[in-house]
C-alpha cells in the first residue's frame, strides 16, 4: 500500500510539472492567446472537410512542381425537386456539368449548384452566387 501511495505522489508530481512548463513550450510569438489559434485551426479544417465531395488520402509535390495525389471520390446524393441523382464526386472534377433528367449541376468551389447546359454560375454584385442549389445529400 505504501508503495502505491509513492507512486501516486510521483504520477501527481510529474503532472503538475508538465502542466506548468509545457504550455510555455508551445513557441507562441504572434501575441495571440492559444484559445485564438486552436479555434482558428478548427475553423480551418471543420470548413475543408464539411464542403469536400472528396478525401485526398495522399498528396505529393514534385521537384518540378508537377503534383500528384491519392484521391477517394465520395458518393453524392442530389434531390431537386423530386428527382433524385446518385452518381461520385469525380463526375464533377474540373467544373464538368452533369445531366440528369434535363436538370444540370455543377461543382463550384466544392458545392453543388443548378445550372444551365453551359455550366453557367451567376454572381451576385458582392461576388455571392445566385444559382439555386439541390438538396444535397452526400456523404
Amino acid at each position: 500500500m505504501k508503495c502505491f501511495s509513492k507512486l501516486r505522489y510521483s504520477f501527481l508530481i510529474w503532472l503538475t510539472a508538465l502542466a506548468i512548463f509545457l504550455p510555455g513550450c508551445a513557441g507562441n510569438t504572434d501575441g495571440e492567446s492559444v484559445e485564438e489559434i486552436e479555434v482558428e485551426v478548427d475553423d480551418i479544417i471543420f470548413h475543408h472537410i464539411s464542403d469536400s465531395h472528396k478525401w485526398v488520402i495522399f498528396s505529393n509535390a514534385g521537384e518540378d512542381g508537377s503534383s500528384s495525389e491519392v484521391t477517394l471520390h465520395l458518393p453524392v446524393i442530389l434531390i431537386d425537386g423530386g428527382s433524385i441523382y446518385f452518381g461520385l464526386s469525380s463526375s464533377f472534377e474540373n467544373q464538368a456539368v452533369v445531366s440528369h433528367n434535363g436538370k444540370h449541376y455543377v461543382m463550384y468551389h466544392d458545392l453543388i449548384y443548378n445550372t444551365d447546359e453551359h455550366g453557367g454560375i451567376v454572381k451576385s454584385a458582392d461576388g455571392e452566387v445566385v444559382n439555386s442549389r439541390p438538396l444535397d445529400l452526400s456523404i
